[in-house]
């Protein structure tokens, strides 16, 4: 089972040669929080999560072919 993560913003440091996508292959559905985590993006610096179009939280089980869309926090002032 294939799914891709597109990164933003900061959060494209955590991708390989931060260039904002990770790909990865999985035995099975499983919770988008565990998937985030394997792939190595600090749960607590993501500000809001899409998939296929869709805001979810990390509690989401992710299915084949999903693609997630992750951007940070928004901060300023």
């Amino acid at each position: 089972m294939k799914i891709r993560i597109s990164a933003y913003g900061d959060l494209k440091f955590y991708t390989p040669a931060k260039a904002g996508v990770v790909e990865m292959d999985l035995e099975g559905p499983e919770l988008l929080s565990v998937i985030l985590n394997q792939a190595g993006f600090p749960i607590e610096y993501i500000g809001t999560i899409t998939v296929d179009k869709i805001t979810v939280d990390t509690d989401t089980l992710i299915d084949e072919n999903s693609e997630i869309k992750i951007y940070p926090m928004v901060s300023g002032g």
